[in-house]
């Protein structure tokens, strides 16, 4: 008599489905305590885990394991999860029909972890890059992509000159915008500026002596050319090689690399460069025979490519370098 009681219950909740909030389990579901048990969840996933987790983990069916969820249709997943029994591994599948009652924005900004601050000339440079978000990150049960990340904003730690941080922005994952728990995601925050400010030199001459006092000879030009052209005179390389000038162009190399990376340049060609990773995925081209039905690999070139990746990785990086010096000294 209680089965007939409770048929209503479990007809109401199949055929409202579609009318009510959330994710519900299917016509087809075999467990309606379970069903009852997730109804009008959220997110398809965390119906998964309620569904999963009403089960008995005791006796010979235990572990009970929830996996993903993938869109049968635009009103229903297909959700998959595992067990043992018996102590063999095993797997299933229950359908959910519904939809999320989360909306998720488009992108979610999140804080980058501390990092050292470079000061170079009048500003600080965070060494910090978006290529190191390498985890997509959940938040309000939405999904969003590491490979998305671009940066916000840098600021110094509030009260230090040593270490900041940088706010980044991630995409919203549009194939599968659910998720469930908190990864990767710290709430953005504000510090202080990376400008430096420096007060001015009380010993300072601001007017000058609008001659630059040459020796006569009318503003500096002392060649007769026609372009004006100021000599800058001999080039001491002893202050490049000056021990006490090391930590200041090491501080001056590296701020310029910092703001490369910072910069929407330096942004399109590190999201370029993970385009091409992610789709061509990096494996070295082999051939094999089988002789006698055994396959011989040719596959030495890779070994040799590989041992020798260090080599032209430096040599670029050398090349790219000494460019981009050029191109500054000429500026």
């Amino acid at each position: 008599m209680r089965y007939f009681l409770a048929l209503p219950f479990f007809i109401a909740l199949v055929f409202s489905s579609s009318a009510s909030a959330g994710w519900v389990c299917s016509s087809t579901s075999l467990y309606p305590t379970q069903c009852a048990a997730a109804a009008n969840s959220p997110t398809a996933e965390q119906f998964a885990i309620v569904y999963v987790a009403a089960f008995d983990d005791i006796g010979l069916y235990k572990n009970y394991t929830p996996g993903a969820c993938i869109a049968d249709t635009p009103t229903r997943k297909i959700c998959t999860y595992t067990y043992t029994h018996g102590g063999t591994p095993k797997s299933a599948t229950f359908s959910v029909i519904g939809s999320n009652t989360i909306a998720c924005a488009d992108t979610l900004e999140s804080r980058g972890p501390d990092s050292s601050a470079i000061k170079s000339a009048d500003k600080y440079y965070i060494s910090w890059s978006v290529s190191s978000v390498t985890q997509d990150v959940c938040h309000n049960s939405c999904s969003y992509l590491a490979s998305s990340a671009t940066v916000s904003t840098c600021y110094l730690n509030t009260g230090s000159t040593s270490s900041g941080f940088c706010n980044y922005v991630v995409g919203l994952d549009s194939s599968n915008s659910a998720c469930t728990g908190e990864a990767g995601y710290q709430q953005p925050s504000v510090g202080d500026s990376l400008n430096v400010t420096t007060p001015p030199d009380p010993g300072g001459d601001p007017g000058g002596d609008g001659g630059g006092n040459d020796g006569g000879t009318g503003g500096g030009v002392d060649d007769g050319s026609e372009l004006g052209f100021t000599s800058p005179g001999q080039l001491d390389t002893k202050r490049f090689t000056n021990e006490g000038n090391a930590a200041k162009y090491n501080g001056f190399v590296s701020g310029m690399s910092s703001k490369y990376v910072q910069s929407t340049f330096g942004q399109s060609v590190e999201g370029f460069t993970r385009s091409i990773n992610s789709a061509g995925g990096g494996t070295c081209p082999f051939a094999y025979i089988t002789i006698f039905f055994t396959p011989i690999f040719f596959d030495s070139h890779c070994t040799l490519f590989e041992s020798i990746a260090p080599i032209l990785s430096a040599v670029f990086l050398a090349a790219w370098s000494l460019l981009a010096f050029r191109i500054f000294m000429s500026a």
